[in-house]
């Protein structure tokens, strides 16, 4: 098949969002099947209007001498800023060109989630306002020009109207030199580690707090916390200072090449998000790069990730409390039967659940797209 893959990233620079991460390994799973790929890329960002624009005319261009069979499209978390970008998807449509999205992101559409630290400015307000219309015109030209469009969770899907609506959670890869995995007892202290946002909405405060909990009398967890430095100096001063109780550290890492000996060092993972309305049909590409690396994972009970965990046997639930979760944590830590069927689950999950399995469930519903013509 020849397929026109488009995205808004810059597939060469650093990966800085989850998003950013599934446009890169769909791309990857992709090519790795044998696809001929027409590759869109450039950021939809005001700052990049010339160069997102000059490659998307490159593209209509291109097109005019060469048909792909079907495109596909891993849409931005924001609305598309550029004409080019919406001439070009209309384009698509009128050529009779199949095309499936994934639509990933929907904060727009869910004000109510946001948490109690986030009061908004009047100009914060304003553009919120501005955003939600322009999101709301892109979704009905979405919606009139696909042939298919997927969400990252079943619940999401009830929350669009589309004809042809599928699930495509995020996946994991098969690291072929990925360790078999230290067990609990292979270190005096255990070891979690946490990747990703340090705001009330991702628990950073819930996770710190049933950590410090389990360390009360002394050290039986150590918490590794991966993320940017701006975000960790945003922390309240009370939750950073406990750097020096000599069980939590933080680090910066970007890549793979950094991230793993980090997850080297863990013996388990943690998911701390808040539940809220977005949160419970939200699939976070962390549970997923966590499964990777081989690591059971402590999840609050967000609807469709504790779901996953659970029905999958990767890991324990927990509520969004610091005291439960903090049971589950020494739970995790102390139950070496528990630890290791989660472990052996891992295992059989990640195989179900690749990069690559998505991919060729797109270019199944895509040639059966074609074939229905």
């Amino acid at each position: 098949m020849k397929l026109l893959y488009i995205t808004y990233i810059d597939t060469t620079a650093p990966i800085s969002s989850g998003s950013s991460v599934r446009a890169i390994k769909m791309l990857e799973a992709f090519r790795s099947l044998g696809v001929d790929v027409m590759l869109l890329e450039g950021w939809n960002r005001r700052d990049q209007r010339r160069e997102r624009t000059k490659a998307v005319l490159q593209m209509m261009e291109r097109l005019r001498r060469e048909r792909p069979d079907a495109c596909y499209v891993e849409l931005p978390a924001g609305p598309l800023f550029f004409d080019a970008d919406r001439k070009l998807l209309e384009y698509l449509h009128a050529s009779d060109i199949p095309i499936a999205y994934f639509y990933g992101d929907a904060y727009w559409r869910f004000p109510q989630f946001r948490g109690a630290d986030t009061r908004r400015s009047v100009t914060e307000l304003v553009r919120d306002g501005l955003i939600y219309w322009a999101q709301r015109s892109c979704l009905k030209l979405y919606q009139r020009t696909a042939s298919l469009i997927y969400y990252p969770s079943a619940a999401m899907t009830e929350h669009f109207d589309f004809f042809e609506k599928r699930v495509s959670h995020p996946g994991c890869e098969l690291l072929p030199d990925l360790p078999e995995g230290q067990s609990v007892s292979d270190d005096d202290v255990p070891t979690g580690i946490y990747v990703g946002g340090v705001t009330y909405r991702y628990g950073a405060s819930l996770l710190l707090e049933a950590f410090r909990l389990v360390n009360t009398e002394v050290i039986k967890a150590r918490l590794l916390v991966v993320c940017d430095p701006l975000s960790w100096q945003s922390l309240p001063d009370e939750l950073r200072e406990l750097e020096q109780s000599g069980w939590l550290e933080h680090h910066t890492a970007f890549g793979d090449d950094q991230l793993r000996p980090l997850y080297e060092r863990a013996q388990f993972a943690c998911l701390p998000l808040r539940p809220n309305i977005y949160n419970d049909f939200a699939m976070s590409i962390k549970l997923f790069e966590y499964l990777t690396y081989g690591k059971p994972i402590v999840s609050t009970n967000c609807q469709q990730m504790a779901a996953f965990v659970e029905q999958n046997g990767v890991g324990l639930v927990a509520v969004d409390e610091a005291t439960e979760y903090a049971e589950a944590i020494r739970r995790m830590i102390e139950d070496k039967q528990l630890y290791s069927a989660c472990q052996k689950a891992i295992v059989r999950t990640r195989i179900n659940n690749t990069w690559v399995a998505r991919a060729q469930a797109v270019l199944d519903d895509l040639y059966h797209t074609l074939d229905g013509k």
